[in-house]
């Protein structure tokens, strides 16, 4: 099953000059290699649109979406730690 972008914004084509570094669970990095594969874009290309939507949405609905994302991100981060534990710990 593949994965369709509905990106309202296009990929840029400018040269970048900002750097934003940070870390993600693996299974999110996974997951957007995966998107950037299916649409054969650069994992950078992706990153940056998903970025925009993001922006743009929070532009639109103000903090409730970032409350409400972040929230999903916390449930869903906490389920990855528990299968990540089960994989690593024969004991638990």
């Amino acid at each position: 099953m593949g994965v369709q972008l509905q990106a309202k914004h296009r990929i840029s084509v400018v040269a970048r000059t900002g750097f934003l570094v940070f870390r993600v669970d693996p299974a999110l990095r996974r997951d957007i290699q995966r998107i950037a594969d299916e649409e054969q874009r650069t994992l950078t290309q992706v990153c940056e649109m998903l970025l925009n939507e993001g922006v743009e949405a929070y532009k639109q609905e103000g903090r409730e979406r970032v409350h409400s994302a972040l929230g999903r991100q916390t449930e869903g981060q906490n389920q990855r730690l528990m299968i990540w534990k089960k994989r690593r710990c024969p004991c638990c």
